[in-house]
């Protein structure tokens, strides 16, 4: 990293702290909060609505990470974080946020930020709605690890942080890096003992970007010799929404179902917060790398 470049990150860095401290500030004065109940491991009320501060830094700062320039993707970007800064407010069914979630996906699609081929199939109503399933999907699985303090942040920048190495040279890649910025700038908030969460409305577009940027840097074209560096890319969230599942048809209950048994709920009952958080960071960085080592060869 050229010295210029080092300052420059640094200086934006900066800037984006004094951003959201101001934005905190202002989430204070409304007074969201998230109150404890049998699904969550906090036990007194923490202020929710976090996922505003690195959405509105990377807008801010990016200049709406190049979507602007297509409405379709434009109404989506905003739909669902609307939709999940409300949710945050008051709660929607599974229902209502499936049926929204579905919208933008197909949304999604109509701006060209879909599948553009699937195993081989190139039919433009299966890929719609492979499209459709995959942004629901992510959405999902992104707001099952948001369990802990700092993890999803964690988890969702080495997921990033992989992305930018997958398409170093593609037009997207400032933009990425802005996130995750803005994502490590939250963490000071965010982690042990935070002062606040990142909400559904943080955990939501989450998953929907990371979804956007993984097609973007060549999974849109999916084939079979992607399926399993995909899967490592996203593992740490995609294996702990399949045994979520396994599990909550095992015990025939609905998939919606929350519960309290999720792998990070497991490994800091028996080793704590910050133990586990360093226990499931180094697994994604490790299958993260894996596929990266996969796709790009020997990279070091």
């Amino acid at each position: 990293m050229s010295i210029n470049l080092f300052l420059h990150l640094s200086k934006l860095t900066i800037a984006i702290f004094i951003f959201q401290s101001v934005l905190l500030y202002g989430l204070k004065f409304i007074g969201l909060y998230d109150h404890p109940n049998h699904r969550k491991i906090h036990i007194d009320p923490k202020l929710t609505g976090g996922g505003l501060l690195f959405i509105l830094s990377w807008i801010f700062f990016s200049g709406f990470g190049g979507v602007l320039n297509n409405l379709y993707l434009f109404i989506a970007f905003i739909v669902i974080i609307l939709l999940g800064f409300f949710d945050d407010i008051k709660m929607f069914s599974a229902k209502i946020k499936l049926i929204i979630h579905s919208l933008t996906g197909f949304l999604m699609f109509l701006g060209n930020g879909g599948f553009t081929e699937f195993f081989g199939i190139e039919n433009n109503i299966v890929l719609c709605i492979v499209t459709i399933i995959y942004y629901v999907s992510f959405i999902n699985i992104v707001n099952l690890i948001d369990g802990a303090d700092g993890l999803a942040v964690i988890i969702c920048s080495i997921i990033l942080i992989g992305v930018i190495i997958l398409g170093i040279n593609y037009v997207f890649a400032f933009d990425i890096i802005l996130l995750v910025l803005s994502l490590l700038v939250f963490l000071v908030w965010n982690i042990k003992n935070s002062v606040i969460f990142m909400g559904d409305c943080g955990s939501n577009f989450l998953g929907f970007i990371i979804a956007f940027y993984i097609l973007k840097t060549g999974f849109s074209v999916f084939s079979y010799n992607l399926f399993i560096p995909f899967i490592f890319l996203i593992f740490l969230p995609f294996i702990d929404t399949l045994l979520a599942i396994i599990r909550r048809l095992k015990n025939k209950k609905s998939i919606f179902a929350p519960d309290k048994e999720h792998i990070h709920h497991i490994l800091i009952k028996k080793f704590g917060l910050n133990r586990a958080l360093i226990i499931l960071s180094t697994v994604q960085l490790l299958f993260t790398s894996i596929s990266l080592i996969i796709l790009r060869g020997n990279l070091w």
